[in-house]
């Protein structure tokens, strides 16, 4: 919901009597009600379904173009609706923060005194009022005031016509720099949106007097095809903001529900997959609906309690339907096959019965739904809304699609539901309502839950890898669990069936075809264990070639080699052609020859070859 000032909603929440006025802005100029439209902007914005989806707000209305000066292609259009809160056309400033609002009572054209009321927070003692002219130095001022019952304080000046001069400045000091000013205008304006058209969509009158626009909000930006570049894993608020940069829109929800989803790879999608449905997408696996704001930014929310009632005075007919009972199952699936896994909260179904959600074809799970339908089940669970009409609404342009809000029943009974419907349909009149929501439902024998599945389907597509998978497997109650698996690439085409009976028998064929031939395969359980027997016979010859145990004696070395080493509990000795000639036993080591070519040591004495063949014997101690 849009927040206005507080001193606008006590205007529409006290008051009998309402002046709508409309303008727009095109390169900072504005095209008012009065002297430019010929049509008051009309604005639609409609969702379908509670979860997920991107709808886009668009905006028509006529303008006068006579002197042919206006030239709407191309640009961005900003559209205000607005109410003239008070009966003269008197401007208020504050320059300060602590002041909540002002409100100037009296009629310009009769009146010779107007009544200035000023409500501030308790911080301010005295206000001042100032001179256009002069705003650095006041011409009145008053310490008088009244505590109203939230804590605020009032304070109230008589101001003749010739004082105010159509404008007033407050303040709670007597002197001091001119800061930037906070606006109480007589009329309230409230943003509508940007919004731009196609060529096609701006037409000149036959007699090229006025011009007709038909425009969208910025979700337009987002119907090109996704072309980002980022490395994986990702996070899925960091994919959404990088989408929200390319196209140079701010992402004003960056912490959405389960943006903080971590993507192993990207998104399973065709090349061609466009921008917008991703950012719906994303929406539908936290619970929510995409938006662009009236400020133009993208806002990804759950729906959101405006704490705002709509009055029975304020429609003319409400119709309500039973409520949607309570998510309690979600399946992850495809829109075109049965294969979801689905998870279910089993206490909720007994409870209530089956509420059930699908999401078909998500292309941020699509490769890993039994990954992530835990968390996803955890936001939709207990999701529910009621679907209702109210015609003829005395609409006050705050309200957004996935607003909550209460509406008071011709009977006095309220219900509370998001709005995911708003039409214009007059001025100050708009049409809102929820539709009829239809979860899906997922066909149990077909699909696989995250318990003990007795059949399953699945059909995988990954874009990325160009694969596709397709796998249909079924478990008796034998305990037999029968299988077959088509799996296409470019250059290939492989089908599998396989057999594993519980007796312990396996029997598998395979079928690859290619585009130089077809091979064919047959495999048993028999073949497999012949398979391995031949492999494990192969690697103890060769293990034998290098490595003999003879009970406690192992004897390295290859069979038929002059030399060899024998290891057995007391020497590791040293053969050639099968005679020891050294050993190491008792931490002694026993050689026949010994040939040392620089130095031999022999306890604290040291043997050194010279190079005039001499031998010197030299003592080294403790060295």
């Amino acid at each position: 919901m849009y927040q206005p000032s507080q001193r606008f909603l006590e205007h529409i929440d006290n008051s009998l009597n309402f002046a709508p006025k409309a303008k727009i802005v095109v390169d900072g100029v504005e095209y008012t009600g009065e002297s430019h439209l010929k049509t008051w902007p009309r604005i639609e914005h409609c969702a379908e379904k509670f979860i997920g989806g991107f709808p886009a707000k668009t905006c028509s209305f006529e303008i006068w173009n006579r002197d042919g000066s206006i030239d709407l292609h191309g640009k961005e259009v900003a559209v205000y609706r607005g109410f003239k809160l008070s009966n003269n056309d008197i401007d208020a400033y504050a320059r300060s923060n602590h002041i909540h609002y002002i409100t100037v009572e009296g009629d310009i054209n009769t009146d010779i005194y107007f009544l200035v009321t000023v409500i501030c927070d308790s911080t301010m003692d005295t206000v001042y009022m100032y001179n256009p002219a002069v705003p650095d130095y006041p011409f009145g001022g008053n310490n008088s005031y009244d505590t109203l019952p939230d804590g605020t304080r009032r304070f109230q000046f008589g101001m003749s016509i010739n004082t105010i001069n159509n404008t007033i400045f407050v303040d709670s000091e007597d002197v001091g720099a001119w800061p930037e000013i906070k606006v109480f205008s007589s009329t309230e304006w409230i943003p509508m949106g940007l919004f731009t058209a196609a060529p096609e969509d701006i037409t000149t009158s036959k007699t090229g007097s006025f011009i007709t626009f038909n425009g969208a909000d910025r979700s337009k930006a987002f119907e090109k095809s996704y072309g980002g570049e980022l490395e994986y894993p990702v996070a899925l608020g960091a994919f959404m903001q990088d989408i929200c940069d390319r196209a140079g829109i701010p992402l004003e929800t960056p912490d959405f529900p389960l943006s903080d989803m971590l993507l192993p790879d990207k998104p399973n999608m065709p090349n061609d997959y466009p921008e917008r449905e991703l950012i719906a997408r994303a929406a539908e696996l936290g619970g929510c609906i995409a938006q662009v704001s009236r400020e133009g930014g993208l806002r990804i929310t759950r729906a959101e309690d405006t704490g705002r009632t709509i009055p029975q005075l304020h429609y003319k007919s409400l119709e309500v339907e039973p409520p949607y009972t309570p998510i309690n199952s979600v399946s992850l699936g495809h829109a075109d096959y049965e294969d979801a896994v689905f998870l279910e909260d089993e206490d909720a179904i007994a409870a209530d019965g089956k509420s059930e959600w699908l999401l078909p074809d998500n292309p941020f799970v699509d490769l890993h739904r039994e990954y992530f339908i835990p968390r996803v089940a955890a936001e939709l669970y207990g999701m529910t809304i009621i679907p209702f009409k109210a015609t003829k609404l005395l609409d006050f342009l705050i309200h957004d699609i996935n607003d909550l809000v209460t509406i008071t029943a011709k009977d006095g009974s309220t219900i509370q539901t998001a709005v995911l419907q708003i039409k214009n349909t007059a001025r100050i009149r708009s049409e809102i309502a929820t539709p009829t929501q239809t979860g899906g439902k997922t066909n149990k024998a077909m699909a696989g839950g995250l318990r003990a599945a007795m059949r399953s389907v699945k059909l995988t597509v990954d874009h990325q890898n160009a694969i596709i998978t397709a796998l249909a497997e079924e478990v008796n109650g034998h305990g037999d669990e029968f299988n077959s698996i088509v799996e296409q690439t470019a250059n290939e085409i492989m089908q599998s069936v396989a057999a594993q009976y519980a007796t312990g028998d396996y029997l598998e064929s395979v079928m690859r075809q290619m585009s130089d031939g077809i091979d064919f395969r047959f495999f048993s359980a028999q073949d497999q264990v012949d398979a391995l027997t031949n492999e494990i016979s192969g690697n103890q010859s060769l293990l034998e070639e290098y490595i003999r145990f003879q009970g406690a004696l192992i004897e390295l070395g290859k069979v038929g080699n002059a030399f060899t080493a024998q290891l057995d509990n007391g020497r590791l000795a040293f053969l050639e052609d099968g005679n020891p000639i050294a050993y190491i036993s008792n931490q002694k080591l026993w050689i026949t020859d010994a040939q040392v070519l620089n130095q031999l040591r022999i306890g604290k004495w040291i043997w050194t070859a010279q190079s005039d063949d001499s031998l010197i014997l030299a003592w080294v101690g403790s060295s």
